[in-house]
């Protein structure tokens, strides 16, 4: 062989591996990008389920509160809640459907069903007991549903008692009595 051959073959070799070693990187860098798009997309749904979540549940407890304060009776606290939409909530249960793991869904399912089920307490609240249990299991259900995003999307736990959220950190739900009185005056 001459050198000229082995010159030619040398730089062949040379560009078929510069070729190879490119498109590697590449494919690498590829599914990398998809990953980190796949992880935003999920992201962004999770966080646009709890703005529904947040929205709905503040409807819900806006129509009790005008109930407990006396600005509606039982008929119109019934009807306030029949006309509490939750087509944003389902809009992005949709969403979480077609993004989430399983694992997340399993999470959002008891929430969704929570807010839009029936037997929202509406009936003898005038202690507001069966309010506070309903409201203590929407935080719980909330807390899960986020505890299963966040691990989803690659973020460490949250210590509840100092993330602003949680018992321990804010003084105990007052009684609706106790609130009335405050408002009335008395």
């Amino acid at each position: 062989m001459s050198i000229a051959i082995i010159a030619v073959l040398g730089t062949l070799a040379g560009a078929l591996i510069g070729s190879a070693i490119t498109h590697f990187t590449q494919v690498a860098a590829f599914r990398r990008e998809a990953s980190e798009r796949q992880v935003n997309l999920r992201r962004e749904a999770y966080l646009d389920w709890l703005a529904e979540v947040s929205i709905l549940s503040k409807v819900l407890r806006d129509a009790h509160r005008r109930f407990l304060h006396q600005i509606r009776d039982q008929e119109g606290l019934q009807a306030d809640l029949r006309g509490a939409s939750s087509t944003g909530l389902q809009k992005a249960q949709e969403r979480l459907r077609l993004v989430a793991p399983s694992g997340v869904l399993a999470a959002s399912s008891p929430l969704t069903y929570h807010l839009r089920k029936e037997d929202l307490p509406s009936v003898g609240v005038s202690s507001g007991g069966e309010y506070r249990a309903w409201v203590s299991e929407l935080w719980r259900l909330r807390r899960l549903f986020i505890e299963q995003a966040r691990r989803d999307v690659g973020s460490s736990d949250i210590d509840w008692t100092t993330a602003g959220v949680g018992e321990g950190v804010y003084a105990p739900f007052e009684s609706n009595k106790t609130r009335r009185e405050e408002h009335s005056g008395q």
